[in-house]
């Protein structure tokens, strides 16, 4: 096992992925030793995501300091961005749905 892990900070879970030869970690396509291993790897979420009890999570909107609220109640999402409020499916309820 290595001693350092290779940090990602990502909202999607990391993947390994070979192409033309040459390992890399994905987000971000950063070069790895064909070695590599998931276990090797650290995952953390962004800052601006941070989860509390209940199936609740706040995310910060990308285009301004506006926070949401995403809330799952068993197969149900929610949002309190307008897309969220009006479609009832925006981005912010995908980038959790992704980090789960």
């Amino acid at each position: 096992m290595k001693e350092n892990k290779i940090k990602v900070i990502s909202i999607f879970r990391p993947g390994l992925v070979v192409v033309s030869g040459q390992k890399y970690v994905v987000p971000g396509w950063q070069s790895v030793s064909m070695e590599t291993q998931l276990s090797d790897i650290d995952w953390e979420l962004p800052e601006y995501i941070t989860r509390t009890k209940n199936n609740v999570t706040k995310i910060q909107s990308s285009s301004s300091k506006n926070i949401y609220t995403v809330t799952q109640r068993g197969d149900s999402w929610s949002c309190t961005c307008p897309a969220g409020k009006f479609r009832g499916m925006c981005k912010h309820i995908n980038q959790v749905k992704e980090s789960n």
